[in-house]
């Protein structure tokens, strides 16, 4: 009985109160949502402006010293499994491993749980689109030579590929 009294008491409450608490219009909440992607892709020492990528969950971004990533106006990156119905493995991988690598995405981009990984520069072309658990690299990933590879330290980035460019 009291637990049930409890309960209307703070129903009461709850509807007294309301209106002192403004609910955020839908071009608020999407302010916020650009922001916090913006400040995120910052952070990450990601080239690009406010407004310009679209995030549906966090994707992996790492940057060697000297590298770059660059993303164009209108690019979404999809890294949650359920955003997308074909099923994706893992979020998106943007990688650049050696110093003076780059990554540059152009305008119009659509990339579900794609990996992006280069020691010399991957280019995707403007309105390009990805499909879900693409894998692009631009390096192999450790020295084609053995006797290289048992001297290779952890961390090293393999030599440099060509450059890759799609769209």
């Amino acid at each position: 009985m009291r637990g049930k009294r409890i309960i209307r008491r703070c129903r009461r409450i709850a509807e007294a109160v309301k209106d002192f608490f403004v609910k955020p219009s839908a071009a608020e909440l999407l302010r916020r949502k650009q922001q916090a992607d913006y400040e995120y892709l910052l952070s990450r020492g990601v080239e690009t402006q406010l407004g310009w990528v679209t995030l549906v969950g966090r994707p992996s971004i790492e940057r060697a010293p000297g590298a770059r990533v660059i993303i164009g106006k209108g690019v979404t990156l999809v890294s949650e499994a359920t955003a997308n119905t074909a099923g994706i493995n893992h979020p998106v991988i943007l990688s650049a491993e050696g110093p003076g690598s780059v990554i540059r995405i152009g305008d119009g981009v659509g990339m579900s749980g794609t990996s992006v990984v280069t020691c010399s520069e991957i280019e995707i072309g403007d309105d390009t689109m990805i499909g879900a658990n693409c894998n692009i690299y631009g390096t192999d990933f450790h020295c084609l030579r053995a006797e290289e590879r048992l001297h290779q330290q952890e961390g090293t980035a393999a030599a440099p590929t060509a450059p890759i460019r799609i769209g």
